[in-house]
């Protein structure tokens, strides 16, 4: 006998919200797995013998439970939040079970409750849910690791925002993210708490200076609404002046000029969605060009020197790219734990220029981009050498440009030193 395995969209308004069908199920199983709190409050339709199974923390233990009820015969109801499919247990469990042994009855879900508090067409929203695990507050160091890294990626995508809260990352948490990324001005909160319930709150743009420190009644879902520009529209992905970078901290040499970055960028073909590497990358000016390019994607860069890593989070943060990673350390050590690249680029070795461009070349992906700056005649003798050793076809550049300077009440050309661009391409086979 085959069990009937359903998936029960239910509210916290209790029995009366379902229909007569979602009754009967109940009614019928044997079997009842949900949060403790919708056990609770759907116990007085569940018959009697009905095995009822708290699942709160054993999420990934679901699957098994019920692979091991269709064993059995087993009646199984599992009690889901809403609509289980809208960032729900049933879109996880459609990943874990067999195609077809399950039916889903959906609820309202709580996001179109919200809008419909508000009166408010959701069709444009952008949704995202942030039931992940609790990562802490967002940080300065913050990127693609953490947590709230999707709202991050949602804020750069859309100007209206439904979002699921959870407990750890509650309406009080995202507060403080818009207010660290200098986002207060630009972003309006509203919080939509216990709906469907006798003490149902909504809180429209809610301060987000005072927000942070609040507590929120739970269950809640959080509507995020741009109403001002962000401080981080005013800066084009691709091109940017040299001052946006260069401190005064930083020696000469440790920026690729804006002419240079340009011409380096367009050799390395970034499209959205790829794994950039930044290899010696001082200001962080082509990683942070490059995350812009991607904002899909990923940049992973490092930099031995560890002020300049600290200026390079300076300047992610200014330019609010956080979709970019940078560490402190000397390549090739450390790479071994970042995924396979699409695109490279190496701005400095550490002295490892032969070893550092094979291990790059092996890890490339096929139609992969390796681009090298070199300044000296040393480093570029060796690195065409090393490439025809590993049997690579490779292209080279010479920048040669002139920079208009002052001259009394006159101007001259003041030329900058020439810069040499190689630029390979991983074919299937390559090393």
């Amino acid at each position: 006998m085959t069990a009937a395995i359903r998936i029960l969209g239910v509210l916290d308004n209790g029995p009366e919200s379902l229909t007569p069908m979602a009754k009967s199920w109940l009614e019928g199983a044997d079997l009842v797995l949900g949060e403790a709190r919708f056990l609770e409050l759907y116990a007085s339709l569940m018959a009697k013998s009905a095995e009822k199974r708290p699942f709160s923390g054993k999420i990934v233990q679901v699957p098994l439970w019920l692979e091991e009820a269709r064993g059995l015969g087993r009646q199984v109801v599992v009690l889901a939040t809403g609509d289980p499919l809208f960032f729900g247990l049933a879109g996880y469990l459609a990943q874990k079970l067999p195609p077809g042994s399950f039916e889903v009855q959906c609820q309202v879900s709580s996001m179109q409750l919200a809008f419909a508090r508000l009166a408010r067409p959701w069709s444009e929203a952008r949704w995202l849910s942030v039931h992940a695990r609790d990562g802490g507050d967002w940080h300065p160091r913050a990127d693609f690791d953490h947590p709230l890294y999707p709202l991050w990626r949602a804020l750069n995508q859309a100007s209206l925002l439904g979002v699921l809260t959870s407990p750890a990352n509650n309406p009080a948490r995202l507060a403080r993210m818009l207010v660290a990324l200098g986002l207060e001005h630009a972003w309006t909160m509203t919080v939509c708490q216990r709906l469907g319930m006798a003490d149902e709150t909504i809180e429209r743009e809610v301060n987000l200076l005072q927000g942070g420190e609040r507590v929120f009644l739970d269950p809640n879902v959080v509507i995020l609404e741009q109403r001002g520009p962000s401080p981080y529209e005013r800066w084009p992905k691709f091109g940017l002046p040299d001052e946006v970078f260069q401190k005064k901290v930083f020696k000469k040499g440790l920026i690729t000029r804006r002419e240079v970055r340009a011409i380096a960028l367009a050799y390395m073909e970034i499209i959205d969605g790829e794994i950039v590497w930044d290899i010696g990358a001082g200001s962080g000016s082509v990683g942070l060009e490059a995350a812009a390019l991607t904002p899909g994607g990923q940049v992973w860069s490092i930099e031995k020197n560890a002020d300049s890593v600290d200026h390079i989070l300076a300047n992610r943060a200014r330019l609010g790219r956080y979709n970019h990673r940078i560490q402190c350390g000397i390549a090739p050590n450390g790479l071994e734990h970042w995924p396979d690249p699409d695109a490279v680029f190496i701005g400095g070795s550490g002295g490892a220029l032969e070893s550092l461009i094979g291990l790059v070349l092996e890890r490339l992906r096929n139609r992969g981009r390796l681009v090298i700056n070199l300044v000296t005649l040393e480093h570029l003798t060796r690195t065409l050498a090393c490439l025809d050793r590993l049997g690579q076809s490779w292209r080279l550049t010479q920048t040669g440009c002139a920079i208009g300077q002052p001259l009394l009440h006159l101007h001259r050309l003041e030329a900058q030193a020439p810069v040499w661009i190689i630029t390979v391409i991983k074919e299937s086979g390559s090393s």
